[in-house]
């Protein structure tokens, strides 16, 4: 296991091309000095290497860091968790 690899579990937002999606990341940290609870969204885009996976809008998928694939992707799809509901 890779020294500083990390595991996320996000958001799946859209199909960004043929290899690659768009997910987002929340986060909720508390604020030093006011106390206050913050939500922070973070995007990325993920490498998709297995085509026949169907994702909806709003799925809850896993993601690994990896080395860098291109300018903007440096996450890898693991696996899919569950729909998200609304």
């Amino acid at each position: 296991m890779e020294k500083n690899e990390k595991k996320l579990i996000a958001k799946y937002l859209n199909k960004s091309g043929n290899k690659t999606i768009r997910v987002e990341v929340e986060d909720i940290t508390k604020h030093a000095k006011y106390k206050k609870y913050l939500k922070r969204t973070k995007r990325f885009m993920v490498h998709l290497t297995d085509h026949d996976i169907m994702l909806n809008k709003g799925d809850m998928v896993l993601i690994k860091s990896t080395r860098p694939i291109s300018k903007q992707k440096s996450f890898i799809f693991l696996k899919k968790i569950s729909k998200e509901v609304v």
